[in-house]
């Protein structure tokens, strides 16, 4: 979980909006107060707002122990183990390039859009940050058309393996950003910081370290008014459990 490429601190104050009117309305709709929605809430909210038909993916190239169908019950399978409500359809093989660059996708081809989702890693914490970033676009494309063609422009370019328009960045970028927000979500993390280790931190969101390391670093530099190497320093201590700076970021937050 990261968000890929940095954005201005007022790009990321409207991500957080955008994060945090997707959390009231789960918090709304499960009837659970904000600090305790987590990433299979948000993802069946939204699975039972949009209805997509989910399709997995594979490449081709790599040796198969087990037929579609297997998988497919394997797959499902993990959604129930995790609690997640959907459920995969369909699954395809594709070309080793396709899978290389693409996690997830959304197509609006019908009046159910079509969600498309990369099992090559069998990791399912990434594939969680694949749906909550995918579930963004479908929200965002829900209140307008314009970013609907957007992604659609994206989605054209990432099928036919090609880099979509320099000019379209920003809206994978703040889906990333959103994503991150909402796996983690900003008024959760504080109270995080302030009372728990890193260690504590990263078991109670099923996380990496990497993924951690990099939402601290933001949480600091956007949300905490730190600079970039406040920030890093910040993160790092966590990381490597260092007391006495913990203690002045911790100070600094109170």
């Amino acid at each position: 979980m990261m968000e890929y490429s940095k954005i201005s601190r007022t790009e990321y104050t409207n991500c957080q909006a955008v994060a945090d009117k997707i959390l009231r309305f789960t918090s709304n709709s499960t009837n659970k107060s904000i600090y305790d929605v987590k990433a299979p809430h948000i993802i069946n909210t939204f699975y039972s707002r949009f209805r997509p038909n989910i399709i997995v993916f594979y490449p081709s190239s790599i040796p198969k122990h087990y037929t579609d169908d297997q998988i497919l019950r394997i797959l499902n399978q993990q959604f129930d183990i995790h609690g997640f409500y959907m459920q995969a359809k369909k699954i395809i093989s594709v070309d080793d390039i396709f899978t290389n660059t693409v996690a997830g996708l959304t197509w609006f081809n019908s009046p159910r859009p079509t969600l498309f989702l990369n099992i090559t890693s069998n990791n399912f914490k990434r594939l969680t940050f694949t749906c909550l970033h995918e579930f963004a676009h479908m929200y965002q494309a829900e209140r307008s058309q314009s970013y609907m063609e957007a992604l659609a422009l994206i989605n054209a370019d990432k099928i036919q393996g090609n880099p979509y328009p320099e000019e379209l960045q920003p809206i994978e970028n703040e889906a990333n950003v959103i994503a991150s927000l909402l796996l983690v979500p900003d008024k959760c993390l504080k109270f995080d910081i302030l009372h728990s280790t890193f260690n504590e931190i990263q078991d109670k969101y099923g996380i990496s370290k990497s993924a951690l390391f990099n939402r601290l670093q933001n949480y600091f530099y956007y949300s905490s008014d730190f600079d970039e190497y406040e920030s890093n320093q910040a993160a790092h201590s966590f990381l490597v459990n260092d007391p006495k700076v913990i203690y002045q970021v911790r100070k600094k937050l109170r």
